[in-house]
């Protein structure tokens, strides 16, 4: 009897075998129908954005490409091709001014100082804005007069058949300023003093 007596365990609790339940929290299937909306009008926000860019793009294309090279070519410095570095050292530079002007957007920025924030951000739209331009310009560069996908397209555009090194020559400006940039980030970041470590000594 005093062997069967230790060898038995001891009986859990009533409280312990009862499982905790815990309330549905209401309103769920609200917020996952109100994520699918916002996510549905975000997505076709872009696809329309898109479109539009590329609309836009032609329509450009289409309206002053062939007339600004020729230009370039008659009266710019160098030529079409002087004209195509410009644009390989302007390009990136102002993206790099853009990107610079957005930084101080953030919702902090526009708390604490909303008149900054406000110059940043028109300065952001103001150095993005030409960027269109520019590769609508190199759009027309590279048009050899078939389709994108393949088919037939029309005869190729006048800096095509002129000068069809035009974006062998922008491309390659663009890479060494992208290339200047970088290291002129890098150089600037290293020059910076680190900040002193707080002083902990006891007076």
């Amino acid at each position: 009897m005093g062997g069967s007596a230790r060898g038995r365990r001891p009986k859990a609790a009533a409280g312990a075998l009862r499982y905790e339940h815990r309330p549905r929290v209401r309103g769920t299937g609200r917020v996952k129908a109100r994520r699918g909306k916002r996510d549905f009008v975000v997505g076709s926000l872009f696809v329309a954005s898109v479109v539009g860019l590329i609309v836009l793009l032609a329509v450009l294309d289409r309206a002053w490409g062939d007339a600004t090279w020729r230009w370039a070519a008659d009266r710019w410095p160098g030529g079409a091709y002087g004209f195509a570095v410009c644009l390989g050292v302007a390009a990136p530079c102002l993206f790099a001014v853009s990107l610079w002007a957005l930084s101080g957007t953030t919702r902090r920025s526009w708390r604490t100082g909303p008149a900054r924030a406000l110059a940043r951000a028109v300065l952001a739209v103001a150095t993005a804005a030409p960027l269109l331009p520019f590769v609508t310009l190199a759009w027309n560069a590279t048009d050899d007069g078939e389709g994108r996908a393949g088919s037939r397209n029309g005869p190729p555009s006048w800096a095509f058949r002129h000068c069809p090194w035009l974006w062998l020559v922008g491309l390659a400006t663009t890479v060494v300023t992208v290339a200047a940039l970088v290291a002129l980030a890098v150089m600037v970041v290293r020059r910076r003093p680190d900040p002193a470590p707080p002083d902990t000594a006891k007076p």
